[in-house]
C-alpha cells in the first residue's frame, strides 16, 4: 500500500493530539505561557534583518562576541524565513514509498502470476497450478491482509504520532522488505515441490508486507507542512503513489517474457530496492522535529506535541462514546458500505480466473488482469485525486448518490460476456474503490469533534471490517469454492454481489437524503474546552468572538477542515484584542496549569539538540565606547545584564530578576530585543531561557508573582500581530 492509501492526512490521524485538527490556534497557545516567555525571549524579532557592524544592534548585545560564538552550536534557521518547497526532496521520498507499497495495488496480476509460481499449487493435486481452490485459497489471504490493515489504522496513526514520519516511513519500508523476502522464499519453496511446508510463508509474508507498506504510508505526511498554499495538490500527488505502485506487476510480468528471469529473482531484486528506499525514507522524510518545526513555520506558531504515553483503551472507549451519539446513522452507513465493497474487492481478488472463465482462454485471463492493473493506475492517478473538488462543489449527497449509481453501473454490466462491458464494469469498480475513502473520511467529519476524529475513524473503520466486510467476503468466497467450476461459478456469486451492494448503497443515499447529519459534530467531555483553550477561552462561543465569526457553529466548522490553508484563515481571523480581553478572564492558576501541561514539550526538544558552547569573553578594555555609553539607559542595562546571566547559565539570576525587577521595565527589555537584537541572537537567548528556566519553573514564578500575567499578555499580543500581519500580507 503506497504513501496514499490512507486519505486522512496524520494530523487528523489520531487524537493523540488533542487540538491536532485545530492547530493554528492550539499550536499557537495563546494559553499555553511556555510559548509566550520561552520562545518570545528568542523569536521576536527574527523577521529583522541584521544591520552593519557598529550599529545599535551591535551595542545591545552585553559581550559582542556572542553574535559571532552563539549561544547555542547548532544552528538554526530563521523562522520568519518563508518554507521553501522542497520539490526535489519530495520526489525522492514520492518514489520511496511508491516501490514500498506491496503487493495489494497490483493484487489482480500478482495473484495470477503466484499461482503460475504454483503457491498453494499442492491444493490442485494432479490438476496442476490454476484450479479454483487455488485461486480461492490465495484470494483469502489477501481479503485478510486487506482487512488486517484497515483494522490497524488507528495504532499505525497513534506510532505516527508518537515516532515521526522518518522512523514510520523508514520501519514500514523495512519491514515490507521482509514481508517480500517471505514472499520469495515461499516461491523457491514451491518450484523444489515443497509447497506444502512453505506455503505458510507465503501467508506471513503477504500480512507482514502490507503492515509494513500501510506503516510506511505515513511517511509522505512528514512532507505536508513543507506544502503551504499546495495541500490540494500535494494530497493528489501523494495518493497517486499507491495508483502508480500498480505498474510494478505488469513490468515485472514484461520482464520475465523478454529476459526469461524467474518470479523469484524479480521478487528478491524488489526486496533488496525496498531496503535501499528505506535509507532514501530515512535520508529525505522530515523527522518528528522538523516536522514541527516547519509547521511551526506555516503557521507561525508550534503544533501542540503528542503526549509521551498513549493511553489506547481510553481513547477506544472516548471514540465509542462519540460515535454511539449517532448509531443509527453510522450502523446504517456501515453496512452499505460494507455491502458496497463485496463486489469491488472480490472482482479485484478474481480478476484472472474470472476472465479465464467467461472468455475461455488463460490468455484472456492474463488480458483481463492486465486491464484492471492498468484501469486502476490511470484512474487512480487522473481522477481520483481531483474528486475532492467534486465534493466541495456539489456537496456530499450528491456524491453519495454518484457512489451508488456506479455500483448500479456494475450490477448491469458484470454478467455479460463481453469485454466492453467488463471494462466498463471494472471502471466503475475501480473508481467506487478509490472514492469511498473520501466519502467516509468527509462524512465523519460531519459527526466527530476533530479532537476525536483519528481514534473515531480507526474504531469505525476496525468494527466495520470485523463485524460486516470480512464476513461478507469470506461468505462470497466460500460460495465461489463450492460452486462447480465454470463461468457460473464466479458470475453468479458477482451478480449477487453487485445485485446487494446496488441496492444497498442506493437506500442509504435515500436514508442520507432524508436524515442529514447534524449542523455541527457532537461535543464530549472536555472537548469543546480542548478546542477552545488554544484562543486563551473556554467556550466555543468566546472562540468565535475572538475570531469574528458569528456562531459557535461557524468556528467549530473551521476548526473540522484539516489543511494548512484553513488553519492560517483561522489565524488571520483572530483579533488580539478580544483575546486579551478573553485571557484577563483567565486566573493566573489556569495559566500556570497550562504551562505545567506543555512543561515536558522543551525537556524533549533539548534533548535532541547539542549542548551550549561556553562564548568567547571580551575583554573589558576591548568594549565598544559606545556600549559603555548605552548602559545609561536602565532598560539597556537591565537587558545587558539579563543576556550576560543567560550566557554564564545563571538560573538563579534570571529567576531573580523575573521576581524582583518592575514587570514594566521587563517588558521594554523584550521590546528592546525585539527591536534591536538579530534573530539568531534572539534565537540563542531563547534557547539558553529554555534550559534554564523550564515551563514548570516558570508556572511556578508566574503562582508566586501574578503580575508576571500582564507581561506575558504583553508578549503574547505583540507576537501575535507580528504573525496575523505577515499571514495577510502586511509587513
Amino acid at each position: 500500500m503506497g504513501c496514499g492509501q490512507s486519505s486522512t492526512p496524520p494530523q487528523a490521524q489520531s487524537s493523540a493530539k488533542p487540538a491536532a485538527a485545530a492547530p493554528a490556534p492550539a499550536a499557537a497557545k495563546p494559553a499555553d505561557v511556555k510559548v509566550t516567555v520561552e520562545e518570545k525571549v528568542g523569536e521576536q524579532a527574527e523577521a529583522k534583518t541584521e544591520e552593519p557592524a557598529g550599529s545599535v544592534r551591535d551595542l545591545s548585545v552585553a559581550d559582542p562576541e556572542a553574535q559571532k560564538e552563539p549561544l547555542l552550536a547548532k544552528d538554526e534557521p530563521d523562522e520568519e524565513a518563508p518554507v521553501e518547497t522542497p520539490w526535489g526532496r519530495f520526489w525522492f521520498c514520492w518514489t520511496a514509498c511508491s516501490f514500498s507499497a506491496g503487493i495489494l495495488p497490483g493484487q489482480a496480476l500478482f495473484t495470477e502470476l503466484f499461482v503460475n509460481a504454483g503457491i498453494f499449487g499442492s491444493m490442485c493435486g494432479d490438476k496442476g497450478n490454476g484450479c479454483k481452490d487455488q485461486y480461492v485459497t490465495m484470494t483469502g489471504i489477501f481479503q485478510t491482509g486487506m482487512s488486517l490493515t484497515l483494522f490497524l489504522m488507528l495504532p499505525i496513526g497513534l506510532l505516527f504520532d508518537r515516532y515521526g514520519a522518518q522512523m514510520v516511513g523508514a520501519g514500514g519500508a523495512l519491514i515490507c522488505s521482509v514481508g517480500t523476502l517471505l514472499v520469495w522464499g515461499s516461491i523457491l519453496g514451491a518450484a523444489a515441490g515443497m509447497d506444502d511446508s512453505t506455503s505458510s510463508l507465503f501467508v506471513v509474508g503477504v500480512l507482514v508486507t502490507d503492515f509494513g507498506s500501510f506503516l510506511n504510508s505515513f511517511a509522505m505526511y512528514g512532507l505536508v507542512w513543507h506544502f503551504p498554499g499546495r495541500q490540494a495538490l500535494f494530497l493528489a500527488l501523494t495518493t497517486a503513489t499507491y495508483q502508480i505502485s500498480a505498474f510494478f506487476p505488469i513490468i515485472i510480468e514484461a520482464l520475465m517474457k523478454s529476459t526469461g528471469v524467474s518470479l523469484a529473482a524479480c521478487l528478491f531484486a524488489w526486496a533488496i530496492m525496498v531496503v535501499f528506499f528505506a535509507w532514501i525514507c530515512w535520508k529525505f522524510v522530515p523527522s518528528q522535529l522538523e516536522y514541527y518545526d516547519t509547521a511551526k513555520k506555516v503557521l507561525g506558531m508550534p503544533l501542540p506535541k503528542p503526549p509521551k504515553d498513549f493511553n489506547f483503551c481510553k481513547l477506544i472507549r472516548t471514540a465509542w462514546e462519540v460515535l454511539r451519539l449517532d448509531t443509527k446513522d453510522h450502523v446504517i452507513c456501515g453496512v452499505a458500505i460494507a455491502f458496497g465493497l463485496g463486489l469491488p474487492m472480490c472482482y479485484q481478488s478474481f480478476t484472472a480466473p474470472f476472465g479465464k472463465a467467461i472468455f475461455g482462454s488463460e490468455e484472456a485471463g492474463d488480458k483481463l488482469s492486465n486491464i484492471y492493473v492498468w484501469l486502476n493506475a490511470v484512474l487512480g492517478c487522473s481522477a481520483a485525486p481531483f474528486a475532492g473538488h467534486l465534493v466541495d462543489r456539489f456537496g456530499l449527497m450528491k456524491f453519495c448518490y454518484l457512489l451508488a449509481g456506479m455500483l448500479v453501473v456494475a450490477a448491469g454490466t458484470i454478467y455479460f460476456t463481453n469485454w466492453a462491458c467488463q471494462v466498463t464494469c471494472m471502471a466503475m469498480l475501480i473508481m467506487w474503490m478509490l472514492l469511498f475513502q473520501l466519502y467516509f473520511f468527509r462524512y465523519l467529519l460531519m459527526y466527530v469533534p476533530p479532537n476525536r476524529f483519528g481514534a473515531a475513524q480507526g474504531v469505525y473503520i476496525a468494527l466495520m471490517c470485523t463485524c460486516l466486510a470480512m464476513p461478507i467476503q469470506f461468505v462470497a468466497i466460500g460460495i465461489i469454492g463450492a460452486l462447480p467450476q465454470g463461468a457460473s461459478a464466479y458470475q453468479l456469486p458477482f451478480l449477487a454481489l453487485a445485485s446487494i451492494g446496488a441496492v444497498a448503497m442506493v437506500a442509504y443515499a435515500i436514508y442520507f437524503s432524508t436524515h442529514p447529519p447534524p449542523e455541527i459534530p457532537h461535543l464530549i467531555g472536555d472537548d469543546e474546552k480542548d478546542l477552545a483553550k488554544g484562543f486563551g477561552c473556554d467556550t466555543l462561543e468566546e472562540v468565535a468572538y475572538v475570531t469574528r465569526n458569528a456562531t459557535r457553529m461557524e468556528i467549530l466548522k473551521k476548526l473540522a477542515k484539516q489543511d494548512a490553508d484553513s488553519i492560517k484563515d483561522v489565524i488571520k481571523s483572530i483579533d488580539t484584542e478580544r483575546m486579551m480581553e478573553m485571557m484577563n478572564k483567565r486566573s493566573v492558576d489556569d495559566i500556570a496549569d497550562m504551562m505545567e501541561e506543555a512543561g515536558g514539550d522543551e525537556e524533549e526538544e533539548e534533548a535532541a539538540e547539542e549542548a551550549a558552547p561556553e562564548p568567547v569573553k571580551e575583554e573589558p578594555s576591548k568594549q565598544e565606547p559606545a556600549a559603555e555609553t548605552a548602559k545609561a539607559d536602565p532598560v539597556k542595562e537591565l537587558s545587558d545584564k539579563m543576556i550576560a546571566s543567560l550566557a554564564a547559565k545563571d538560573g538563579d539570576a534570571i529567576k531573580n530578576m523575573f521576581m524582583t525587577e518592575p514587570v514594566e521595565d521587563l517588558d521594554k527589555v523584550f521590546i528592546f530585543w525585539e527591536d534591536n537584537l538579530p534573530p539568531k541572537v534572539q534565537k540563542d537567548n531563547e534557547k539558553a531561557f529554555n534550559k534554564l528556566i523550564p515551563g514548570k519553573e516558570f508556572a511556578k514564578m508566574l503562582r508566586e508573582r501574578p503580575d508576571l500575567k500582564k507581561l506575558i499578555q504583553n508578549m503574547m499580543k505583540r507576537e501575535m500581530d507580528k504573525k496575523i500581519a505577515k499571514f495577510r500580507g502586511k509587513k
